[in-house]
């Protein structure tokens, strides 16, 4: 069993990249495509049954080639973890010129019953914990700001004094969404407009005006206040729990997750929206970005995250897998020698490759300049 070259499904959301004259989308620019006038949001390097890369040489999809033959691909270990064959993560190019919904990922015990009560809406029932490497000036809202200095933007300003009025003395953060997600949206499109005619600093009145802009009277706008705003320079990297409210903004990143699509939205989106639901699952402990990002580590970037995948960006030295797991890569800068049981090749830049768990000497050695983004069990 080889290494197989894959080829992978592009996702064209509303939000993705769009042609800025010359300048292509950054996902077309790397496979090289003609990008034409659509979008282009993420691509897909894995085997989720909604979006499985296709083997190259043989046509078939790779999450079929997984369940045909099981112990080659995923290696002893993932078998017993797993009660069906299935590669346990997702590798994504995800590029954003326009905001993401205001959105969570269900624990695994959520997940489950939502898969079980709406499978259209949840199409696995897999938790989807994240992580997102920036390589560009990535700008996101994640995780809840403290509820004093919620408290202070909102009594800064005239505008938002029905807020301030419907809530107890010292409200929680559940409270202050609550007011978000259950006020007619007539109600918040005037409050927003107020707000936005104000005097207002810094860069959560900032994006408040932005999202107000592209999303007038949306109660997506309010998570502004709610949620930090911060931006991740290249290199950088946030991760995402279960429950942490969250929306990427503006930028260009890799995410790697566990192996689900399972995502509950409230905001800022034409699809399918439950407040309610969201409302009910999300975790409210405040998170200051420090506690958001990854730390920095020396050398090439590399995150592991429990059971369900490790992410690495190669660049500056060679990475030799030490355990026996399925992995997947993409070349996206510059070229990369594989040496593999004895066998070698070099794999170009926007090339995806799979490799099996029955391998069992992998290297990867980055050639000048080479940027390899690797996810492995």
């Amino acid at each position: 069993m080889f290494l197989e070259q894959l080829i992978c499904p592009v996702r064209h959301y509303a939000w993705g990249e769009c042609r800025t004259g010359k300048r292509p989308p950054y996902i077309p620019d790397i496979l090289r495509r003609d990008p034409g006038d659509l979008p282009w949001a993420e691509l897909w390097i894995g085997a989720h049954p909604s979006g499985s890369a296709v083997v190259k040489s043989t046509g078939e999809p790779l999450e079929k080639l997984i369940q045909k033959q099981p112990m080659w691909m995923l290696g002893i270990s993932q078998q017993e973890n797993s009660p069906s064959p299935a590669l346990p993560f997702l590798l994504k190019v995800l590029c954003c010129s326009e905001p993401l919904s205001i959105q969570s990922h269900p624990d695994k015990a959520t997940a489950a019953k939502l898969h079980a009560i709406l499978p259209k809406e949840f199409p696995d029932a897999n938790h989807k914990p994240e992580v997102l490497l920036a390589l560009s000036d990535f700008r996101l809202m994640a995780g809840f700001r403290p509820v004093k200095e919620i408290l202070s933007d909102i009594d800064s300003s005239p505008a938002l004094r029905p807020w301030r009025k419907s809530l107890p003395e010292e409200p929680t953060l559940a409270e202050l969404t609550r007011f978000v997600l259950e006020t007619d949206s007539a109600i918040l499109k005037n409050l927003a407009e107020q707000f936005c005619q104000e005097a207002h600093t810094g860069i959560q009145a900032e994006q408040f005006q932005n999202l107000q802009e592209k999303y007038p009277g949306d109660c997506g706008v309010f998570f502004a206040l709610l949620l930090n705003v911060f931006i991740l320079k290249p290199g950088e990297a946030v991760f995402m729990q279960a429950n942490v409210p969250h929306a990427y903004l503006d930028g260009q990143g890799i995410e790697c997750m566990a192996n689900s699509d399972n995502v509950i939205r409230a905001g800022l989106t034409p699809k399918y929206v439950n407040r309610k639901l969201l409302l009910s699952t999300l975790d409210f402990t405040p998170r200051p970005p420090s506690l958001l990002r990854v730390p920095h580590t020396e050398g090439d970037f590399d995150f592991a995250c429990g059971d369900d995948f490790r992410l690495r960006l190669i660049q500056h030295s060679p990475y030799t897998r030490d355990k026996n797991v399925p992995a997947v890569f993409i070349v996206l800068e510059g070229r990369a020698t594989v040496e593999a049981d004895g066998k070698s090749f070099v794999a170009v830049r926007g090339t995806s490759w799979f490799a099996p768990a029955s391998i069992r000497k992998l290297q990867i050695l980055p050639g000048t300049n080479a940027t390899i983004a690797w996810a492995e069990a």
